[in-house]
């Protein structure tokens, strides 16, 4: 990755900081996006040069437009994309609020297609790129008090297969990985909301609570040369859990 220039959505917490570190220390040159314009202050000072950050909520779409101008403003022209940026939505079907699952369909679906619109343009993103989009396997079969969220990166699963079917025209890569439950805070967020969820865990993921770190792996290998014939797959990351 080294002096690749590399956009991550989410980087200033759980598997989004975990990737924007890892491919910062393999030489990558970061534009590192989060709400939080302390977070992103924080990630500039652990991680020092050849990083550009940008503050935006991605649920307002407007602000994806915004992103990609500031990169060419900047001339920095991606060689790679991540959207880690997500939300959840735990609650049952009979207690949903219409406006949440508004907000989650605009930070989860709508902006990355934002960002392949976007990424489809030789005008800021070079031939030979890579996207790669943060799924679940929420996606692949559900969950009691999950069904926005689940539809939602079911959604992103087709997203990226009709993404790297246009965008392969230019020789961009677009993949999604979909991981069982990962140690972030969305998860200690979900369990506290549905307590019941860390028992189901512990029985169904027999290899335990997956480490942000090792979906950055996953994520650094998808931005690589190693994987250059892999386009609009979803690679699951099950940890045991075989759906």
């Amino acid at each position: 990755m080294r002096e690749k220039t590399i956009l991550v959505t989410g980087a200033t917490s759980g598997i989004g900081s975990a990737i924007a570190q890892l491919f910062h220390e393999n030489g990558a040159v970061l534009v590192a996006v989060g709400r939080s314009q302390e977070k992103l202050r924080a990630l500039t000072s652990n991680l020092g040069e050849r990083i550009w950050t940008y503050p935006a909520d991605l649920s307002e779409l407007g602000n994806v437009r915004k992103l990609f101008d500031f990169c060419r403003e900047n001339e920095l022209k991606l060689d790679g994309i991540v959207h880690c940026a997500g939300v959840t939505l735990n609650c049952p079907l009979r207690a949903n609020d219409i406006t949440e699952t508004e907000h989650l369909m605009r930070t989860n679906v709508e902006a990355l297609i934002e960002i392949c619109h976007f990424a489809s343009s030789g005008r800021y993103v070079n031939k030979g790129a890579s996207i790669v989009a943060l799924s679940s396997t929420a996606s692949l079969c559900g969950a009691r008090g999950l069904a926005a969220y689940s539809a939602s990166k079911a959604a992103v699963n087709n997203l990226v297969k009709s993404a790297a079917m246009e965008l392969s025209l230019r020789q961009v890569r677009v993949n999604a990985i979909a991981p069982a439950m990962v140690r972030t805070p969305m998860y200690y967020d979900t369990i506290a909301q549905i307590p019941e969820m860390e028992a189901a865990v512990r029985a169904n993921q027999p290899f335990g609570l997956i480490e942000p770190e090792s979906i950055a792996e996953i994520a650094a290998f998808l931005m690589s040369s190693k994987a250059k014939y892999i386009t609009g797959s979803v690679l699951v990351v099950n940890a045991g859990n075989i759906i």
